[in-house]
């Protein structure tokens, strides 16, 4: 009987060392294999890696000084550059990327387009300010073209990364089917904003699908990876002399927002990481009918009138003038 016990002991002891060892094995496998996609698109990310670098194209012709507007395509289809450029005067770009990359990417990638006296106004969606995970769409541009942020994102965000290269990414890299689209150009004026063709008419379903939309956390996590890319763009910015100013993304709006306190709690955070806040939160707020196919898209028309409210609100704080009003509403 003890014997047996024993035995039975062992063989437990031994089948879970080897469930153990080939767990090693795969994951190993799993790193090697992903890691030797780095560099490498799939057919997705070519083609956000060609958007991204038109519009660092864009930016990097620009003139400064300049006022970059970024956070996702929230910016891209929620406020027009060209408009703001004629109303203000000055050099505007619409650095509108996709909420998906996070403020790890998506600032890592305005890092490189802006210089010494530029604006930047910051209007990430609301997600992004508790971003803490890499995710199937940040893993893949970060390894097609955003290695710069990926390896200065630390041993184990790096390793993270890795085993969160999903088996569709590595298949598709290794067949070598990837092939990014035509240049994007031709749907951007030279001002980074979507031009009217962009926005062709919803088939009826596409455009029932943005009453489905629910309101979404309002508040931020400022020990989550996203808060603190902000906090260390801020840093990294006044270090340049480089002013950085944040403001309220576009989104639809739901009654129970106006009980909530996430938005002084974002803002608070913003000013506590030397970030001045323009406008107040019902200035992003917008009905249902605003919205173009998604929660953050606006209309054609609704940019339009939302760039001119977001004018005087830029105005009054006193933005690229050396004027800067802290905190201005």
């Amino acid at each position: 009987m003890v014997h047996d016990a024993t035995s039975s002991r062992t063989g437990t002891i031994k089948f879970i060392a080897l469930v153990l060892t080939v767990a090693g094995v795969l994951a190993c496998l799993h790193l090697a294999a992903a890691a030797l996609t780095i560099g490498r698109p799939t057919a997705k990310s070519a083609n956000m890696c060609r958007n991204v670098s038109d519009r660092m194209a864009l930016g990097k012709d620009m003139a400064s000084p300049k006022l970059v507007l970024v956070g996702g395509s929230g910016v891209r289809a929620g406020l027009s550059a060209e408009l703001m450029a004629k109303e203000l005067d000055k050099n505007v770009l619409n650095f509108g990327l996709q909420a998906a990359l996070g403020p790890g990417l998506i600032l890592g990638k305005t890092r490189q387009i802006v210089k010494e006296g530029d604006s930047v106004i910051l209007l990430l969606e609301y997600p992004q300010l508790s971003t803490d995970r890499w995710n199937p769409i940040s893993v893949d541009l970060a390894m097609a073209c955003g290695q710069e942020v990926l390896f200065g994102s630390g041993a184990a965000s790096i390793l993270e990364a890795l085993f969160a290269a999903g088996p569709r990414r590595l298949m598709t890299v290794f067949a070598g089917t990837a092939q990014a689209k035509a240049s994007t150009q031709a749907h951007v004026n030279p001002y980074g904003d979507r031009n009217l063709e962009s926005f062709p008419a919803l088939s009826q379903r596409d455009a029932a699908r943005v009453d489905l939309y629910q309101p979404v956390p309002i508040g931020v996590d400022a020990a989550s990876r996203g808060a603190r890319a902000i906090a260390e763009f801020a840093s990294w910015a006044k270090r340049r002399k480089i002013n950085v100013y944040a403001s309220w993304p576009n989104t639809i709006d739901h009654p129970v927002y106006q009980r909530s306190a996430g938005f002084e709690e974002i803002k608070r955070f913003y000013e506590g990481v030397g970030i001045t806040f323009i406008d107040t939160p019902n200035k992003g707020l917008y009905p249902r009918a605003m919205f173009y196919d998604t929660q953050y898209h606006l209309t054609y028309e609704a940019i339009r009138m939302r760039t001119r409210a977001f004018v005087t609100a830029v105005k009054a704080a006193g933005v690229g003038s050396g004027e800067t009003v802290a905190g201005a509403e």
